[in-house]
């Protein structure tokens, strides 16, 4: 109504301004000012028809069903038929104020909430941050993420297991194999496989990664795997259900390797290998560190 009658007004001006005796120009500003005041009475009538039909005041079994409905305020927020406005606008009748305190650069916040009616209630809600830093917890999450590598655990099962644990990134998100494995090259642990804990489970004196040594070798990795199914060469395994292999080969044993592949080659299965092609040669372990068996047993 305030918009209709702006424009009738508008509309009259000119009307106003115009000289009576130039009654074409008249007529022609005429035109519009009646359609806007018609306008206008049109949109007066609507409001006084609808004022008749919606009363500002309540009647009886209105006022009943208010009351129910504020008798079982969970049901009602609860609905399929309420809104995310809805649940928002009961939220806000029912409480007075809110107050927040963050610990300095911590992603733990008190919250009091002064409830209409004079109850006071307390709570502590966690909010996502842009960093690490100020997350508390991060030596153990950092500790937590090593041990499962260590485990032999890929990223991905490693997120899994974080998730079930209750451990959420700086934002408050779940766990994803990507996020471990970004966290993994901050801890300095890029490149470094699954299964290894500290230096000494890596390659160490004449000790290969099964493909590197395969590949020095000029033979393909199944071939090597066959000889460690067989117990033909010395080769140890990461922890975890598909922990890379390591293989040891001193000198001596890459010269007889190189010679049981020859004799493979020159007969193709039709003859099986004289022992000494076979048997790996004892490995000496110096005192005080382990080494497996052929098998991949300690």
């Amino acid at each position: 109504m305030e918009r209709a009658g702006y424009e009738a007004d508008r509309a009259r001006r000119p009307d106003d301004a115009v000289d009576p005796e130039n009654r074409l120009v008249a007529r022609a500003l005429e035109r519009p000012w009646e359609e806007k005041l018609v306008e206008r009475e049109r949109l007066t009538e609507d409001v006084a028809r609808f004022q008749a039909d919606h009363p500002r005041h309540l009647s009886g079994p209105e006022r009943d069903q208010i009351r129910a409905l504020a008798a079982d305020l969970p049901g009602l927020r609860d609905s399929r038929t309420t809104t995310g406005a809805d649940r928002r606008t009961i939220v806000r009748l029912l409480i007075e104020s809110v107050e927040l305190t963050r610990a300095v650069e911590s992603e733990r916040i008190a919250m009091v909430v002064h409830w209409r009616g004079g109850a006071v209630t307390r709570h502590e809600v966690r909010q996502g941050l842009r960093t690490y830093r100020g997350r508390g917890g991060l030596e153990k999450r950092r500790a937590r993420i090593l041990e499962l590598r260590g485990d032999g655990l890929t990223a991905d099962a490693s997120a899994e297991v974080l998730n079930r644990e209750g451990y959420v990134v700086a934002r408050g998100d779940r766990f994803t194999g990507h996020r471990v494995r970004l966290l993994l090259v901050r801890f300095g642990q890029a490149g470094v496989p699954p299964g290894v804990r500290d230096v000494s489970d890596l390659p160490g004196p004449d000790e290969w990664w099964l493909s590197e040594w395969a590949e020095h070798l000029g033979i393909e990795p199944i071939i090597v795997h066959r000889w460690r199914w067989s117990e033909w060469v010395h080769a140890r395994q990461l922890r975890g259900p598909n922990g890379r292999w390591i293989v040891w080969a001193n000198p001596g044993e890459v010269k007889r390797l190189r010679r049981l592949r020859a004799f493979e080659i020159k007969y193709r299965g039709r003859r099986t290998p004289p022992v000494e092609l076979t048997r790996p040669a004892k490995r000496v372990v110096p005192k005080g560190s382990t080494t497996r068996s052929p098998s991949g047993g300690r």
